[in-house]
C-alpha cells in the first residue's frame, strides 16, 4: 500500500470532511467491542431489574426517569456502536461518506444531550420534592413530566441538527473510526454551533450539582431532625426513601460530571484557543463521555440494598473461611498438650453486625430501591 494511503483521508469518499490527523495503520476493536458489551448488558439488566421491583417504586416519577435513562443510554450505545464496529473492521476506510458520519454524529449529539437532560431533570425532581413538597405533590404529575421530557427532546433533535443545515460541520475524527462536530473550526457558524453545545452542557453540570448539594444538606438536617424529636414511622420511611433515592443520584450525578465535563472544557477551550488541539486527547474525552452510558446502569444495580447486604454476607463467609484455614494450620503445627484452641476472631459478629447497621440506616420496613 503507498504510504499516502495510510491517512484516513484518503479513503474517506464523496465529499466527507477529515480534519488533519497523523495516519494511524492498524487499530484494535476489542476496546469498543467491550464498551458495547458492558452498556448493552448493563441497561438492558437495570431495566429488568426495575420492572421486577415493587409497583409502588415503578409509579413515582423518579424511577420511571431511571427507567428513561436506561433506554435512553442503551439507546445510544446500540446507535452508535454498529457503525464504529464496521468501521475498525474496515479501517481506514471510511463507509458511508457523508450520510454515515452525519448520521454517527447526530446520535452522539443527540444521546449525549438526551442523557444530560434526563440527569437534570431526576436532579430536579429531587429538590422540587425535598424543597418545595407542597408545590411538588400539588403540581408535578407524570403528564407535566412527560410533556417537559417531550420538549427537551425536541430541543436535543433541534441543536443535532444545526450542523446539517450549515450551523456547524460534522467531520472525520481521529483515528478515523467516528465523526463529531468540528470544535476546532475557525469560521463563525461553527464557533457558534461550539459554544452552544458546550455551554449547555456546562450550564446543565453547575445546575445538576447546585440542586444536588441543596438536596443533601436538607436530607442531613431532616434525619438530625428526626433522631431528636418523635418523628412517626411514616415520616422516617419517607426521609429513608429520600436518602436511597439520593444515594443513587449522587452516583449516577458524579459519573455524570467526570464522563461529561471533560469533553465540555475541552471542546470549550479548543474554540477559544486556550489550548493546542490534540488527536489523542479528543479520542480521550469522547471515550469517557461515552462510559456514562456504561457506568449509569451498573451504579443503580449495584447501589440496590439487598445487593449491597449480599456482597456483605459474601464478603463475611470469605472471611471466615479463611480464618477457619488459618486455625486449622495453625492447630496442626502447633498440636502439643498446652496448645489450646485459637480465640474466634468474630468475623461474623462483625459482618452480621455491618449488615445490622447497614439495615438499620436505610429502615428495613421502608420500601426499597
Amino acid at each position: 500500500m503507498d504510504e499516502s494511503n495510510s491517512s484516513p483521508s484518503a479513503f474517506i469518499g464523496n465529499n466527507t470532511s477529515v480534519l488533519e490527523m497523523e495516519p494511524h495503520t492498524s487499530l484494535s476493536p476489542i476496546v469498543p467491542a467491550l464498551m458495547f458489551a458492558a452498556g448493552a448488558i448493563g441497561n438492558m439488566t437495570a431495566l429488568i431489574v426495575l420492572f421486577k421491583s415493587k409497583k409502588e417504586n415503578r409509579r413515582t416519577i423518579f424511577y420511571r426517569l431511571v427507567g428513561l435513562l436506561a433506554i435512553v443510554d442503551l439507546f445510544g450505545t446500540i446507535s452508535t456502536s454498529p457503525v464504529t464496529f464496521l468501521q475498525y473492521a474496515h479501517f481506514p476506510h471510511w463507509y458511508g461518506g457523508d450520510h454515515l458520519c452525519n448520521y454517527f454524529s447526530f446520535m452522539l449529539i443527540f444521546s449525549g444531550l438526551s442523557t444530560m437532560f434526563v440527569v437534570a431533570i431526576m436532579a430536579l425532581d429531587r429538590y422540587i420534592a425535598l424543597m418545595h413538597p407542597y408545590f411538588y405533590a400539588g403540581f408535578v404529575t407524570k403528564r407535566k413530566a412527560v410533556y417537559i421530557l417531550s420538549s427537551l427532546f425536541i430541543f436535543s433533535i433541534a441543536i443535532s441538527s444545526l450542523p446539517l443545515i450549515g450551523v456547524g460541520k460534522n467531520v472525520l475524527h481521529y483515528p478515523g473510526t467516528w465523526c463529531f462536530f468540528d470544535f476546532r473550526s475557525e469560521d463563525s457558524t461553527g464557533k457558534a454551533f461550539t459554544y452552544i453545545y458546550s455551554l449547555t452542557g456546562i450550564l446543565i453540570i453547575v445546575l445538576i450539582t447546585a440542586s444536588n448539594v441543596a438536596v443533601i444538606a436538607t436530607l442531613i438536617q431532616m434525619r438530625d431532625t428526626s433522631k431528636t424529636i418523635s418523628c412517626n414511622k411514616d415520616e422516617i420511611c419517607r426521609i429513608d426513601r429520600e436518602m436511597q433515592m439520593m444515594i443513587f443520584l449522587i452516583a449516577v450525578v458524579l459519573i455524570f460530571i467526570i464522563c461529561w465535563a471533560p469533553l465540555m472544557v475541552v471542546v470549550l477551550l479548543c474554540t477559544t484557543g486556550t489550548i493546542k488541539h490534540s488527536d489523542e486527547l479528543d479520542l480521550l474525552v469522547i471515550r469517557l463521555a461515552s462510559f456514562n452510558q456504561i457506568l449509569d446502569p451498573w451504579a443503580y444495580i449495584l447501589l440496590k440494598k439487598r445487593h449491597i447486604i449480599l456482597c456483605i454476607r459474601w464478603a463475611g463467609k470469605a472471611l471466615r473461611s479463611a480464618r477457619g484455614k488459618l486455625a486449622l494450620q495453625t492447630n496442626s503445627s502447633n498440636e502439643t498438650p498446652e496448645s489450646r484452641p485459637l480465640p474466634k476472631i468474630g468475623v461474623s459478629d462483625i459482618s452480621h453486625s455491618f449488615e445490622k447497621s447497614l439495615s438499620s440506616s436505610f429502615r428495613g420496613e421502608c420500601t426499597k430501591l
